[in-house]
């Protein structure tokens, strides 16, 4: 059973992507692992693919260039340091020129009130403490992106501020 903020996601995600085929790569709580996720599946509120496979040496088995769509979703957990930096190359090495990178992560709403109902509210944010998660709610995603050669379109936001959407192509693709 999906949640509202899930069901909330996948429209703003089947709105970018259109209909095309879209690889997830989601965290279960350790290593990330990833899967197809179809339009049906992201119609019924699920960002998560079906049977979802560890990648094998860090790697999603697809040439370079060759994926027009893929969602990370960091949402519940996320590497750290070098492994996430390691993650994020990965899958843009797989997207296709002028293909889009989906990043869903946790997001610190602006409003003080909602900020601090953000650390026990669906999502709730990973950290053994109240101020782990506070830091996790305030992770510059969109920055990292940057930093790693893509040019972030746009950046959505979903269950009232909890969630961020942010929508990126590669550089070199996005200025051409």
């Amino acid at each position: 059973m999906s949640c509202a903020w899930e069901r909330e996601v996948c429209a703003q995600i089947r709105e970018v992507v259109g209909g095309t085929p879209l690889i997830a790569v989601v965290f279960d709580g350790g290593a990330p692992k990833w899967g197809a996720v179809d339009d049906a599946r992201l119609a019924s509120g699920r960002v998560r693919p079906m049977t979802p496979r560890p990648l094998t040496e860090g790697r999603l088995p697809y040439a370079d260039a060759s994926q027009p769509a893929i969602l990370l979703s960091f949402v519940g957990g996320a590497p750290a340091g070098e492994d996430r930096q390691r993650l994020l190359a990965e899958t843009r090495r797989a997207l296709a020129s002028g293909g889009r990178l989906l990043v869903l992560d946790h997001n610190r709403p602006r409003g003080r009130f909602a900020a601090m109902a953000a650390l026990l509210a669906a999502p709730t944010p990973p950290g053994g403490s109240l101020t782990a998660r506070w830091r996790r709610l305030g992770y510059t995603t969109a920055r990292e992106a940057q930093a790693r050669g893509l040019t972030v379109e746009t950046l959505r936001l979903a269950a009232g501020e909890r969630v961020q959407l942010i929508i990126a192509r590669d550089r070199d693709a996005a200025a051409g």
